[in-house]
């Protein structure tokens, strides 16, 4: 038995863990079943064209809109209702400092 263990301190109260959990394994699966090359070693030089993960929820949303691979994963109406969500939180904490915004994304969750 393999047990995987997975850390998600940058998703904890931000999304929902299982969902986060199924992506990875979904994004894993597809890496497998591709037919993609083993990757090698690679140096700092030679990620220098490797897009940068999104850095801001905003810029994640957007990313998830525009990959027609990811989006093939969900359900279009659980899709909808995600990014929904997401950008409703997005315009309630809207111009509030980082305390602040800490503070209402820990009462609520």
């Amino acid at each position: 038995m393999t047990t995987v263990f997975v850390a998600t301190c940058d998703l904890a109260g931000l999304t929902n863990p299982r969902l986060a959990l199924g992506v990875l394994i979904r994004a894993g699966l597809a890496g497998l079943t591709s037919g993609y090359d083993e990757p090698e070693d690679a140096a700092e030089a030679d990620l220098a064209g490797v897009p940068a993960l999104p850095d801001s929820l905003e810029s994640a949303l957007k990313a998830l809109e525009s990959d027609g691979v990811v989006r093939s994963w969900f359900d279009p109406s659980l899709l909808a209702t995600q990014l929904s969500v997401k950008r409703t939180e997005l315009a309630h904490l809207d111009g509030l400092d980082d305390a602040e915004r800490t503070r209402r994304i820990a009462d609520v969750y």
